[in-house]
Parts: C-alpha cells; sequence; structure tokens
C-alpha cells in the first residue's frame, strides 16, 4: 500500500488529511478555496490509487502511513497536524516555570497550556478517522455521512462554548473563566493560580480585533489522556497590541457539556 500513497500528488494528500480531521468535501472545498466537484475529483483518483473503495478509508491509510514510524517509510515526515509550538502541563508550570511575558513588538510566540495535556501530535490525526462500517456500499455512505453530520454538529456546540469561554478570558475575568472551564482543567489548577498565570500572559496582547475559526479537530483519545470526546479548536486571532497569533482551545465534553480543559497561544 506503500507504493499507492506514495503516488498520492499534495493535493490529495491535503484533501485526505482534511477527511481525516473530519471535514466533509463541502467544508474540505470551503477550507481549500476549491469547488466540491474538485474536491470529489481529487478524493476519487486517491481511491484509486491506494486501490479503495471509499474516502473515509483512503483518508485512515494516508494517517496510518504518515505516523506510522520513520524507518517503516522512505519519503520526508508528513506535516504534523497539531501545532508545532507546545506548552507544558499546569502542574510542571506551577511547580517549576514562570508564565512568559508577551513581547508584541517581536511578536514572540507564547507557549501556554493548561490542563492535563502535556504534548499533542500528529498521532491525534490517526484516531479521527471513522470505521468502515460492513455492508453495502450504499449503506456505508449512508453511516459515515450520519456520522460526519453529527460530528459537525458537536464541532459547531464545542466551537461555540469555546468562543464564550474566551470572551471571559479576553474581558479579563480570569477567575470566572476558571469557573466555567471543564472539571479536568480545574482539578490541576486552582482559581488564583489560574488569574496568577493568565493575566500577565494575556492581558499585555491587548484587544481582540478579530477572531477567525481555523480548524476543528475531533478525538477520542489524547496522548496521556483517558478516553473521551475531545476537539481542538483553533482560531486566527488578531490583537491590538501584539498582532496576529494562533490561538488552542481543548474542549473536552464532560457530563453532557462541553468544557475547556486547555488553552495556549502562539
Amino acid at each position: 500500500m506503500a507504493a499507492g500513497v506514495d503516488q498520492l500528488t499534495d493535493r490529495e494528500r491535503d484533501v485526505l488529511r482534511l477527511l481525516l480531521a473530519g471535514h466533509t468535501a463541502k467544508s474540505a472545498a470551503a477550507e481549500l478555496d476549491l469547488s466540491v466537484h474538485t474536491i470529489n475529483d481529487y478524493l476519487r483518483e486517491a481511491r484509486k490509487k491506494l486501490g479503495v473503495s471509499s474516502s473515509r478509508e483512503a483518508a485512515r491509510i494516508l494517517g496510518e502511513h504518515e505516523t506510522s514510524p520513520p524507518q517503516n517509510r522512505p519519503q520526508a515526515a508528513p506535516e504534523n497536524l497539531a501545532p508545532q509550538q507546545m506548552g507544558m502541563g499546569a502542574a510542571s508550570i506551577a511547580a517549576n516555570t514562570p508564565m512568559p511575558s508577551a513581547t508584541p513588538a517581536g511578536r514572540r510566540a507564547l507557549p501556554w497550556i493548561i490542563g492535563g495535556i502535556v504534548m499533542l501530535t500528529a498521532a491525534i490525526a490517526a484516531a479521527l478517522f471513522f470505521a468502515s462500517a460492513e455492508g453495502s456500499d450504499t449503506g456505508q455512505m449512508q453511516a459515515e455521512q450520519q456520522q460526519l453530520e453529527n460530528t459537525v454538529g458537536e464541532n459547531a456546540v464545542a466551537e461555540e462554548a469555546a468562543r464564550e469561554w474566551l470572551a471571559l478570558i479576553d474581558a479579563g475575568k480570569y477567575s470566572q473563566s476558571w469557573a466555567e472551564a471543564g472539571p479536568m482543567f480545574k482539578s490541576v489548577v486552582t482559581a488564583d493560580s489560574w488569574t496568577a498565570q493568565a493575566e500577565p500572559v494575556r492581558a499585555p496582547l491587548g484587544k481582540v480585533l478579530d477572531r477567525q475559526l481555523s480548524s476543528v479537530k475531533s478525538s477520542t483519545t489524547l496522548p496521556g489522556m483517558p478516553e473521551g470526546n475531545y476537539r481542538m479548536i483553533v482560531f486566527n486571532t488578531d490583537f491590538a497590541t501584539a498582532g496576529k497569533a494562533s490561538e488552542t482551545v481543548v474542549m473536552n465534553k464532560e457530563r453532557g457539556q462541553w468544557g475547556v480543559i486547555g488553552y495556549f497561544i502562539r
């Protein structure tokens, strides 16, 4: 199967990676600024090269190939779907490392993550595909479509919850943001500690001028975390003082509600 993967074009890989991250053909088209017809053409070619009938299966094969050990594949390592600049676990930050101060003029990267998550890697991407359902092609397509619709709906709810939480940070309401974070978040950092860490990092960035959704990635597993229902939501944000930055909010659905378990800026 590796030979088939090697035959994929860069654009075919891009489309499959988006499918792996939970996108539909329509949302992938919007992400890449292409038509749905063009996206379907790329998927058809990818299926043909990989010898499979399902686009989701093609995405799974690519994901497994790109997250396999380097010695098992001669080509260069793939693009990491997770942010390259990661932060530290909250316990480690609180015990050993003061939060970095902002340096707006140079727009220095500001790694900042709260919660039990130490690192997110491309391994997340491998967990994003949906298993192929057995049965007829029609039944499989219907099952996949239903799963995708459910995922898109949950993504929208998680995004709204993330934006509401970020609005508290924007307003300097750090204690309230702690109170409205997820149980996992509050189990590893106190309200006072969170305020002491967050304020000197966030305040110097200035007022939010614009915040646009960049991507939403879903997973049932994260490295070092229990199995659950996770979303990694990335925003492209323009701050009045610091300029452009990337914000990532990691969400977990606990007790039927989406709550923040991680947040960092770079």
